[in-house]
């Protein structure tokens, strides 16, 4: 009976070994990227709602503001606004900061100093748009005073482009009684 006896031993990796581990470890990396970027995603959704709710309770105190002319002038009773035409080549409301405005005028100034706001904060174009809930129909008044107003503001937010081409329509709701 022969004794054999290995005297060689292994020192080192194979190449093989090290490109396994390799594939093993650009895998992994990529499913850390694909998180990421899904964070990221949910992250500026939830800061696009954030600005919505904010421009439509910015506009709702300025409703309260203006009783008035929501009431008297019916300046907020039908309005729908793109932030296209307010951010680019709507007629510009009087500055009612530096002049005395009409409640007219500053309800037009309202209006378009929102849009402006959500033109600046919320993928394009997004829509604003008020309507009046007449609490009163037979009055013949387009919005009897104390009639309760919505407040809508919708947007494209951009998605995974296997969902609907890419866009989902988010909306924020709110509805005031000035």
């Amino acid at each position: 009976m022969f004794n054999m006896i290995n005297t060689k031993k292994q020192q080192g990796l194979t190449l093989v070994e090290v490109m396994v581990a390799l594939v093993i470890l650009s895998v992994g990396l990529l499913g850390l990227a694909g998180l990421q970027i899904s964070g990221i995603r949910g992250a500026s959704g939830s800061n696009y709602r954030v600005q919505a709710v904010l421009a439509a309770n910015d506009l709702a105190d300025r409703m309260h503001t203006n009783v008035s002319s929501v009431d008297d002038d019916n300046s907020f009773a039908a309005q729908a606004i793109t932030t296209d035409d307010c951010a680019n080549n709507a007629p510009a409301a009087v500055d009612c900061t530096a002049n005395n405005c009409s409640n007219t005028q500053m309800a037009a100034f309202d209006l378009n100093d929102v849009c402006l706001n959500v033109a600046s904060t919320l993928p394009q174009p997004a829509t604003i748009t008020t309507t009046c809930v007449d609490n009163n129909t037979g009055d013949g008044d387009v919005c009897t005073n104390g009639s309760t107003h919505t407040i809508n503001i919708t947007w494209n937010e951009v998605t995974d482009t296997s969902v609907n081409g890419g866009n989902r329509v988010q909306t924020v709701n709110i509805v005031v009684t000035p």
